[in-house]
């Protein structure tokens, strides 16, 4: 096989779960009425915050520190029965 020494990395979607160590709010974080669950136990970013995050990483040089591969089973579906039986 032949590299080609021009081309770019390859990219990826990266999602952010913590900031200083402290898990940030999801979805299963609120309740119905989008109020969160147990505050004070987990940060609430809003835009503002986020931008100020985003804003901090452009332009750095980021690194993948380590990869982790998981065990995954996959089971598939039970055949279709079209007898009624």
């Amino acid at each position: 096989s032949v590299s080609d020494e021009n081309a770019s990395p390859p990219t990826f979607t990266a999602r952010l779960n913590t900031v200083d160590g402290r898990r940030i709010a999801a979805g299963r974080d609120f309740d119905s009425l989008g109020a969160v669950k147990k505050p004070g136990e987990v940060p609430v970013l809003d835009e503002a915050a986020a931008n100020g995050l985003a804003a901090g990483l452009r332009g750095a040089q980021l690194s993948v520190s380590s990869v982790e591969q998981k065990p995954y089973t996959r089971r598939p579906y039970p055949p279709f029965m079209t007898s009624t039986l």
